[in-house]
């Protein structure tokens, strides 16, 4: 009976050493060889997972978390090759009939568009609105920088200057008037090149005005550079809502 309670005795104080050297061999191997890419949660694979789930769409789930930020917005040209590639779809719908894939591309085409377009006006929507660019009460005006400039660029847009047509056609109310065009941008890149940059696309834009209204008018450029943002530079939806031309009209 004693010698079969010292060989218990032995195996067990064997195993407690045991385990205890391979816990502390296992810290230490963590230690100095940690894991160099961890595993996303599975909340932020779900899109990656389904391609047609939105990341911020939790309708369907209030009790899964999401990530807050949002897609990007679709700029001009990405916008034209959707409307052209949803205009080809149509065509073929019509031509080979009811398909599953076809109308669920065209589905999902229409609602990237639509979310986008409620996020940020065109130009061709600004320029067709009967809403005017500036309100005749606080004689002041808002337009997307990124429906007139590409980003980092100061030269005006083809589908851009509409916008501006119709801005002449309010401004011509207000004859022989000063008006400041300040021109504001995201937070991406550094202060003063973002400060140049807004006062070259101010620039851009009274020179455009100028050459129509005439000398007769007072134009004050401003590149506030990123200094005044409306909304934290989180993501790239608040990036473009950041990058906007004000325009005050300051009659005589």
């Amino acid at each position: 009976m004693g010698r079969f309670f010292l060989v218990f005795l032995f195996r067990f104080l064997l195993l407690v050493v045991g385990g205890g050297f391979a816990a502390l061999l296992g810290v230490a191997l963590a230690t100095v060889y940690p894991a160099s890419i961890p595993e996303k949660p599975l909340v932020t694979k779900i899109p990656e997972i389904l391609p047609g789930m939105d990341a911020n769409d939790n309708s369907n789930n209030p009790n899964v978390a999401v990530q807050s930020d949002t897609k990007p917005l679709l700029t001009t040209a990405q916008r034209k090759q959707l409307e052209r590639e949803l205009q080809r779809l149509e065509r073929q719908l019509k031509t080979r009939g009811s398909s599953p894939k076809l109308e669920a591309r065209i589905k999902a085409i229409r609602q990237q568009l639509r979310i986008n377009l409620a996020k940020l006006p065109t130009a061709s929507q600004l320029a067709l609105s009967t809403e005017p660019l500036v309100n005749p009460d606080t004689l002041a005006g808002k337009i997307p920088a990124d429906v007139l400039f590409e980003d980092n660029q100061t030269y005006l847009l083809t589908e851009g200057k509409p916008v501006l047509d119709k801005l002449v056609d309010e401004l011509k109310k207000y004859p022989g008037a000063a008006v400041v065009i300040g021109v504001h941008t995201d937070s991406v890149g550094e202060v003063s090149n973002n400060r140049a940059l807004s006062f070259r696309q101010a620039e851009a834009i009274a020179q455009y005005l100028s050459s129509t209204l005439g000398k007769s008018y007072t134009w004050i450029p401003v590149g506030y550079g990123e200094i005044s943002p409306l909304v934290n530079d989180e993501n790239q939806t608040n990036l473009q809502f950041n990058r906007r031309v004000e325009i005050k009209v300051n009659p005589q």
